[in-house]
């Protein structure tokens, strides 16, 4: 049976300078299954796409004509491909971590997965980015997200308030040495604390000074 988020087939997409569309394919962990691969190969020949793996670790459809689009779309999603739409909650960058890398001390694709079906559901306002590094080289660039993740040897790091771009911002730490179980609160708090307060598009960088921020800053 198809999951839930299989079966949604709405998306953001973006008209190019040229009047066509793009749309970005959602890949939890980074992975690309080898049936979606081939489809969207398939779609490329025959639509004359281009295809490119953005920073964000999803795939890039791009140069989709206008009357074209539906068809690629409906092509894509039969092929169990899940688009970004407004409101879906973010899907966490990784590394490689302990599963495809020596350095890593834990998995972080199981602990995107389980992320993922824990937070799934939720809906949450633009913008919010969230990283995961399996160990303290911070490789995914967790310290540059709204909501970074990183393992050690006595437990997880949780920074905060991240931003990359032309004026990068780190992330501060919030805690230090808790559980898988305790970064899923942690997250529930923070998650709350950005829904209640933003009526727009704004970063965990802009609130993390709110008087009404949950948590200290170490």
């Amino acid at each position: 049976m198809q999951s839930r988020s299989l079966l949604n087939t709405k998306c953001k997409w973006y008209k190019m300078k040229n009047n066509r569309r793009t749309l970005s394919v959602r890949l939890p962990a980074g992975c690309l299954p080898p049936r979606l691969a081939a489809v969207a190969a398939e779609l490329a020949e025959r639509f004359s796409l281009r295809l490119y793996l953005q920073a964000s670790q999803d795939l890039r459809v791009a140069e989709i004509c206008e009357e074209d689009f539906e068809t690629v779309k409906s092509l894509l999603a039969g092929a169990g491909a899940e688009f970004a739409s407004k409101g879906t909650f973010p899907k966490p960058r990784i590394c490689a971590g302990s599963r495809y890398c020596r350095r890593g001390q834990f998995d972080t694709e199981a602990f995107s997965t389980a992320l993922l079906e824990h937070f799934g559901d939720r809906e949450v306002k633009p913008k919010l980015k969230l990283a995961i590094a399996g160990c303290p080289r911070n490789c995914s660039n967790p310290k540059l997200a709204d909501i970074g993740i990183v393992a050690g040897v006595h437990g997880f790091e949780v920074y905060v308030g991240g931003r990359a771009g032309a004026h990068p911002v780190a992330g501060q730490k919030i805690a230090a040495g808790v559980s898988q179980q305790e970064v899923f609160t942690l997250l529930d708090t923070l998650l709350a604390f950005h829904n209640g307060r933003t009526e727009k598009r704004v970063r965990m960088y802009q609130l993390i000074k709110d008087e009404a921020f949950p948590f200290p800053v170490l």
